[in-house]
């Protein structure tokens, strides 16, 4: 009998796929002249993230436990993130400090919920259940 896989699954595997192809495209399409140790954390980094999605929608339990300490540790990298980027949207560009302060926690509110979100979801027993 084949394994049935929900849509909030089928959601999160291609999203955890577009997050891993988008960096690397943007990278490479940047055309720096050379590789950094940042580079190779980021492609490594791509890489777990695209076997995850690709192991989530074939439900495979590794997967699953992959995806979520991969979320985990996108959380605080999110919060630090946006918060060099409120510094540098503050000194380099000309819109008031108080709506910078606005657009970056906002950003980071929703960065944290949709990443506790995804944390919540697979961790859901009816969604173990489909990894079994």
């Amino acid at each position: 009998m084949e394994k049935k896989r929900s849509v909030g699954l089928t959601i999160i595997g291609i999203l955890f796929i577009i997050g891993s192809i988008l960096p690397v495209a943007i990278l490479f399409s940047s055309r720096l002249p050379v590789i950094s140790s940042a580079m190779i954390i980021l492609f490594g980094f791509a890489l777990l993230g695209f076997y995850t999605g690709v192991g989530i929608l074939m439900l495979k339990s590794p997967a699953r436990l992959i995806g979520i300490a991969l979320v985990a540790v996108k959380i605080p990298y999110g919060i630090i993130k946006t918060f060099m980027d409120f510094n540098i949207l503050v000194t380099k560009s000309s819109m008031p400090k108080p709506l910078v302060l606005l657009i970056c926690s906002l950003s980071i509110l929703l960065i944290v919920s949709l990443d506790v979100g995804i944390i919540y979801y697979l961790t859901r027993p009816k969604v173990k259940e489909q990894f079994k």
